[in-house]
């Protein structure tokens, strides 16, 4: 009995050795692992800062001198456990003068959540290894000069949430993006060719898909399984065909841009009704066909309708409906005016800042009180359609009126002098009409006045002297009227910003030319 006591209290030392030196070690291992993880990542950071650091001071404190902390240097935040070495979890060096190319590097920032590296000079090719940061959730690198294609090693980062290479110099095609997460997708003003990407139709996730500025081809894939997607721009490519049913039907949608594609086919009739929550919509230069669909009215909360440069026929629905509409853009179609009511229902959009109803088939004279009734917000009025009757003394109401572009139709009788109320006025158009009489003095009023095209109508009288109070034009267009007198050298050498035209030819002036023009 004595001897195997003995022997037990002579194990247990030697248990009790053991189990401290294994504790050590561990430590000791663990230790060595953390000073390997630290050294990893400050390698990583340096090596970064070696490629892309440039001339800019932003990354003066990435050096062990100024700074032995990493996690301190500008732009990088790390996660820290007790325990743990420190992991950078985000790059964020928004507009700091970066320069060259993202390095492979930067792949062995395993911990990676965030790069946020917008707005610098990069350059080069985006590097395949940015597929390995696995934990990736947001990666944004636009506006910056970045050119090849996109890898397809990004297609199956299947935590990321938000990408954004926009305004760079990338080409090919889009790859495909498998088993995302995606709900920010933006690959705005590249050189993308190719298709928009079938793959798109698996995001399901997707909020905004920003395609735009790019040169895409063919069709656009049926988005429809997208039901979150709040924004959708596909304008400016070479898209064509008509547009999937499923897009009309995205009641989620407040922005759809479709515009300078070569789309065509009809706006189906309860475009208003599916897309109850549309704000803008930017469909010009195009090819669409048809008529506005009436039931745009019931789209309250729109903003801007952009329907510009296509062939769309039948009568201008009413917008009354809409009280947040600030642009009606509808120029060069095939429009009709009908009873006016369209217009006449605009003086509920209280909001209207712009109304270009240029080059259609409106006919006929305005409503009484139509131009009355306009929002005093209106900053840009175009009216170029064959329209018939005089314009009303009430135009002068307008008072924010900045543009106004009421040439190339057929209105008489004499220019309304309410025009020299306009004092926020740079262009007036009224060129190509039927006006008669004398040019009112009060025009002399508008000293904002850069651009006057009076041409093409039968204007008599002289040029008035008032004239020289509009010493910022740098346009003046007064040809073939029946204006009469000499020509005062003294209102032209007032004028000494006209450098753009000087046109007063195939009137009865006086031939002589003053010194001052020269």
């Amino acid at each position: 009995m004595m001897s195997i006591l003995h022997t037990n209290n002579m194990v247990r030392p030697l248990l009790a050795i053991l189990l401290l030196s294994s504790a050590l070690n561990h430590l000791s291992s663990a230790a060595t692992l953390a000073d390997s993880s630290t050294h990893t990542s400050r390698d990583a950071l340096l090596c970064l800062k070696s490629c892309i650091g440039g001339t800019t001071l932003a990354m003066a404190t990435w050096n062990d001198g100024a700074s032995p902390d990493f996690c301190t240097w500008l732009g990088v935040t790390c996660t820290r456990r007790k325990g743990q070495p420190p992991l950078v979890v985000d790059l964020d060096m928004e507009a700091e003068g970066l320069s060259g190319e993202i390095p492979p590097c930067i792949s062995n920032l395993t911990s990676l959540v965030r790069i946020h590296l917008p707005n610098n000079q990069l350059s080069g090719h985006i590097q395949s290894e940015l597929g390995r940061l696995s934990g990736l959730r947001y990666l944004n690198l636009s506006v910056n000069t970045l050119s090849g294609t996109i890898p397809l090693s990004l297609g199956v980062l299947h935590n990321l949430s938000s990408l954004d290479l926009g305004s760079n110099g990338l080409s090919g095609e889009i790859p495909p993006f498998m088993k995302s997460k995606l709900t920010y997708l933006s690959l705005v003003g590249n050189s993308l060719t190719g298709v928009v990407s079938p793959s798109m139709e698996n995001l399901s996730s997707l909020t905004y898909l920003l395609l735009a500025q790019n040169q895409l081809q063919g069709s656009i894939p049926d988005l429809g399984e997208l039901s979150s997607l709040q924004n959708l721009d596909l304008s400016y490519n070479n898209l064509s065909g008509t547009v999937p049913p499923s897009i009309y039907n995205l009641s989620s949608l407040n922005y759809l841009g479709l515009s300078n594609n070569n789309l065509g086919g009809t706006l189906p009739s309860g475009m208003g009704n599916t897309l109850p929550n549309i704000q803008i919509l930017m469909m010009h230069n195009n090819h669409f066909e048809g008529a506005i669909p009436a039931s745009l009215q019931n789209a309250s909360s729109m903003t801007i309708i952009h329907l510009g440069n296509n062939s769309l026929t039948g009568v201008i629905p009413s917008f009354g409906s809409m009280p947040n509409l600030k642009h009606v853009m509808l120029y060069s179609n095939q429009l009709e005016a009908g009873d006016w009511a369209f217009f006449s229902s605009l003086a509920n959009c209280t909001r209207l800042q712009q109304l270009n109803l240029g080059r259609n088939n409106l006919q006929g004279d305005l409503p009484p009180n139509s131009i009355e009734n306009l929002p005093k917000s209106l900053t840009a009025l175009t009216l170029r359609s064959n329209i018939s009757g005089t314009i009303p003394l009430e135009i002068g109401n307008l008072s924010n009126l900045a543009m106004l572009y009421l040439d190339r139709n057929l209105f008489g009788g004499p220019i309304p002098s309410t025009l020299g109320q306009l004092s926020n006025l740079v262009v007036l158009s009224l060129s190509q009409n039927n006006f008669s009489g004398e040019i009112p003095p009060s025009v002399g009023s508008l000293h904002q006045l850069q651009e006057l095209y009076l041409q093409e109508n039968q204007l008599s009288g002289s040029i008035p002297t008032s004239l020289a109070s509009c010493e910022n034009l740098l346009a003046l267009n007064l040809s073939c009227n029946t204006l009469g007198g000499s020509i005062s050298g003294d209102m032209l050498g007032k004028l000494n910003q006209l450098s753009w035209l000087l046109d007063l030819s195939h009137n009865q002036l006086a031939m002589s030319i003053p010194v001052e023009v020269a």
